[in-house]
């Protein structure tokens, strides 16, 4: 708004219009009211033996639209680096352990299956398992 007011007084014949939207929200705001999700998910790649790091990330994600209708949802990586850029690349290795670890997020959501039913239900839950994707329609 501050800058509409400056560039209207810079340019007094110019017809200036501004609307403000939000495109996307941060998922943070909604993963940080369940810290158990990324607990969970760091017991996942230390069970695998991969290394866990926090790394924040900008863009209007499906894991932040996800997570802001209740089905908290974090990033957890596709093995792409440089996304939508020139530099764009992906290491195979890293997505064959992507792979892995939703694999084992399926296996750990299958077996405590009675105790997330409340949380899953309604929801569309969807897991990329040995190259297949599985959709559950609770």
């Amino acid at each position: 708004e501050i800058i509409k007011e400056e560039l209207s007084k810079k340019y007094p014949s110019a017809k200036i219009a501004l609307e403000i939207r939000d495109q996307y929200r941060n998922m943070k705001e909604v993963i940080d009211t369940v810290p158990d999700v990324l607990k969970t998910l760091e017991n996942i790649y230390n069970k695998l033996g991969i290394e866990f790091e926090y790394e924040p990330i900008r863009g209007g994600t499906d894991g932040a639209t996800f997570s802001f209708y209740g089905v908290p949802c974090p990033n957890i990586g596709t093995g792409g680096y440089n996304c939508h850029g020139r530099y764009e690349f992906a290491v195979l290795e890293e997505m064959y352990q992507m792979v892995e670890i939703c694999g084992t997020i399926y296996k750990i959501l299958w077996f405590f299956r009675a105790k997330y039913n409340n949380f899953l239900k309604g929801t569309l839950f969807c897991v990329f398992f040995n190259k297949k994707v599985l959709y559950f329609l609770k």
